[in-house]
Parts: structure tokens; C-alpha cells; sequence
């Protein structure tokens, strides 16, 4: 008997990886930050705020709280008015538990 399957964009996505992936790109905006790298800094900048949509999208609340934890703070040092716009939004996201296209797309375009 052969069954047709349905494919869901989700089944793709598995959020252990995606909070290992989250892990390892807030250690290299950090190392970017000591050694003063702006193309390693815009890089995983780039990819965090990714995964933290990405992580929305796919109801992983603990990948986007790892990333809302601890991005703020490496923004700080980079950026005030940017590290507002992730901290409130960001929140927002979470609480809501879905994004805003226009916040989202401001917060991938920022180049640090």
C-alpha cells in the first residue's frame, strides 16, 4: 500500500539544533566583539536575529528566549537604540508569540 505524505515546512526544523546553532553564534559576536571584526560581528548578528524569528515561527519558545536573554546584552555595547528596539520588540514577539513583518525586517536589515 503506498501513502502519500504530507509535507509540513516545519518537519524541517528541529529546535535542539537551532538552540546549538543559537549558542554557537552568540560565542562567535562575542569573540567578533574582543577582536574588533565587524564582518564576523554583522554575521552572527544576521543569523541570531534569524533564529530568533525563525524560532518564533516554529513555536521554539526556548531557542527565542536563549537568543532574547542573551543578544540584549552584547547589543548594549554595540548600539543603544538598537538594543532598545530588540529588547521592547523582541518582548513583544515573545509575549504575543508571533512577529510584526515590519519590525522584523527593520531588526534583519540593521548592519552593526
Amino acid at each position: 500500500m503506498n501513502r502519500l505524505k504530507t509535507v509540513d515546512n516545519k518537519s524541517n526544523y528541529v529546535p535542539e539544533f537551532k538552540e546549538s546553532l543559537a549558542y554557537i553564534s552568540i560565542a562567535n559576536l562575542e569573540r567578533g566583539l574582543l577582536i574588533e571584526d565587524l564582518d564576523i560581528i554583522n554575521h552572527h548578528y544576521q543569523l541570531l536575529i534569524h533564529y530568533f524569528f525563525d524560532a518564533i515561527y516554529n513555536k521554539d519558545l526556548k531557542t527565542a528566549f536563549y537568543i532574547y536573554k542573551n543578544l540584549p546584552a552584547i547589543l548594549y555595547k554595540i548600539n543603544i537604540s538598537l538594543f532598545l528596539l530588540f529588547s521592547i520588540s523582541g518582548g513583544v514577539f515573545l509575549t504575543v508569540r508571533r512577529s510584526f513583518y515590519r519590525i522584523e525586517k527593520q531588526l534583519k536589515n540593521y548592519t552593526l
